[in-house]
């Protein structure tokens, strides 16, 4: 789906729901979602970096019924495949790379059934994409000052669509799809095959999520 199509469809769920938004009862609901899925890197990244898995979780806080505020941070493995060591006290460590991407902007909701919602929106993204040293059983230890970690990072945008569905009648528990279009430009060092210039990047990360709601 091409960047166009993606904002009309966002734009086709967000002005039913945004239109009469001024008359909405106050909801004052917060939410958060954990989810799974992929990564698939577009335009200037098709070439250096790979379709790859991704986590995310994510802040809601709806003002209104129908109106959500989000905060979130996608994280993408090894897009880059990146395969280097460091030489450390404790052995030879691996040197990986990670792609975080942390989206915060709006969505408005479309109810279409008593426990199915559409929703679209958009709004703001920064991008970083780095390498980080492995410690084994450990995860990442800042104990270690990686001497080639490298980084590069960027500002762009981001338009989301999906649908959830609540599990039970109280609507706090829901399950449903989300996709994400990001788009922005990054520079800095190189990174796996990225040049160290300025590139157009691209992303379409698509989860299975579960959220809470509350109160």
């Amino acid at each position: 789906m091409t960047s166009r199509k993606w904002l009309s469809l966002s734009w086709l769920l967000v002005v039913p729901a945004a239109t009469p938004l001024v008359a909405q009862p106050l909801a004052r609901q917060f939410s958060i979602n954990f989810g799974a899925g992929g990564a698939i890197p577009r335009e200037d990244l098709t070439s250096f970096m790979n379709t790859s898995p991704m986590l995310t979780v994510g802040f809601g806080y709806r003002p209104f019924k129908y109106f959500q505020a989000d905060v979130g941070a996608d994280t993408i493995f090894h897009a880059a495949n990146v395969r280097g060591f460091q030489d450390t006290t404790i052995g030879r460590l691996k040197v990986r790379d990670d792609e975080l991407m942390m989206p915060f902007g709006g969505r408005a909701v479309l109810p279409i059934g008593p426990r199915v919602e559409l929703f679209g929106g958009g709004g703001a993204v920064y991008l970083n994409y780095g390498e980080s040293v492995e410690v084994p059983g450990a995860g990442d230890d800042s104990s270690f000052n990686c001497q080639t970690c490298r980084s590069r990072g960027g500002w762009g945008y981001y338009t989301t669509a999906g649908i959830n569905v609540a599990v039970e009648r109280s609507h706090r528990f829901w399950v449903g799809v989300e996709s994400r279009l990001i788009h922005g430009k990054t520079n800095g060092d190189p990174l796996g095959a990225v040049p160290p210039l300025e590139t157009t990047d691209t992303w379409i990360n698509t989860a299975a999520v579960f959220t809470f709601r509350f109160p």
